[in-house]
């Protein structure tokens, strides 16, 4: 009979936060921690209270959103983490709110990009002739009713 066998020696988890603060005493950042790991949200602030930045981790790795912000608190950019490693949507913001760029990572690598003028004029669109596993096909991106890419 293979039976496990529970670990007698469990502990409950130490969780802390460790907060920062400015020479003025003001909060800088704050980041919990389990076991000795960054674990969750952890928060930055500017002068003035302003939040400039979150991020999320787990068992000590970036992992899931990053998130930036403009002194006047519209966001300045967002990207997507997976342990440690850039995946996903990465967009940056003017700071108006409107897009500057986005970046689309895939296991650290960038992959596809298209940024914008302040106007909202794409200025840049790069994307790559991707293959679609169902149909054997190469896919295009549309971007603003036109098509990027080639089409097969």
């Amino acid at each position: 009979m293979n039976k496990k066998i529970a670990n007698i020696h469990n502990h409950p988890p130490k969780i802390n936060v460790v907060v920062e603060r400015f020479p003025t005493r003001e909060i800088q950042s704050k980041t919990p921690y389990v076991d000795g790991k960054t674990h969750g949200v952890s928060i930055y602030w500017g002068r003035g209270e302003s939040k400039q930045r979150q991020r999320m981790s787990s068992n000590g790795k970036t992992h899931g959103m990053e998130t930036w912000w403009w002194e006047n608190g519209n966001k300045r950019n967002e990207l997507m983490w997976r342990n440690d490693i850039r995946h996903g949507m990465e967009t940056d913001l003017y700071e108006s709110g409107d897009k500057r760029w986005e970046i689309y990572y895939f296991r650290g690598e960038a992959y596809a990009m298209i940024a914008w003028d302040k106007y909202g004029n794409v200025t840049i669109a790069n994307f790559p002739e991707v293959t679609c596993p169902q149909t054997n096909r190469i896919k295009h991106t549309q971007i603003n009713d036109k098509k990027h890419g080639a089409q097969t």
